[in-house]
Parts: structure tokens; C-alpha cells; sequence
């Protein structure tokens, strides 16, 4: 995948730690409370990290992630839910 300017791919043992903490994060009420998601990439300043929905979909999500290692209340943290990697990508481009 070709990333936009700022975004990269995280390497496996670091998107555990993402997952880690977007798991810690979320909580009961949030639209992404008990969905599986994989961390695969970084944007910006890495608060923001796309996750892979893993339910064969093939949308991916940003989220903004707090780091305060508890559980938010929602809509924290915030997130945006696209239908897939192209999609993304274009509002990623259309951005800069």
C-alpha cells in the first residue's frame, strides 16, 4: 500500500500495543466496544492509528487514541469508520 504523506504501516508487535490500548480504552456503549480490530497503520503525531475491522468487511477505522490507559466514556475516543482502505486513502489525499 502506497501511505500518504505522514501515515505509515506499524510493524506487528507495535500494533499490539495500539490494540492494547484501544482495548483499555473502550468502553461499554462505544460502536467499537467488543469488535476485533487490527492496528495497521499511524497517522500524524500517532494518536491516530487505523485499525482493520476483522469481520471480512474490509472497512477500516481511525482512532483518536487518548492514552489515558482507562476506559473513555463515548463517544471517546473518538473514531471514523470508512468502507475500505481506498476509501480512506482518498480522504486521506483529498486532505492534504
Amino acid at each position: 500500500m502506497n501511505w500518504p504523506s505522514g501515515r505509515h504501516a506499524v510493524e506487528p508487535g507495535i500494533g499490539l500495543g495500539f490494540e492494547a490500548e484501544l482495548a483499555r480504552e473502550l468502553s461499554t456503549g462505544h460502536p467499537l466496544y467488543g469488535v476485533l480490530l487490527r492496528a495497521v497503520g499511524q497517522c500524524g503525531n500517532g494518536d491516530d492509528i487505523l485499525f482493520e475491522i476483522a469481520d471480512g468487511s474490509r472497512r477500516v477505522v481511525v482512532v483518536h487514541l487518548t492514552w489515558g490507559g482507562q476506559a473513555q466514556q463515548p463517544p471517546c475516543p473518538d473514531s471514523v469508520v470508512y468502507e475500505s482502505h481506498a476509501l480512506w486513502l482518498a480522504f486521506e489525499e483529498e486532505s492534504e
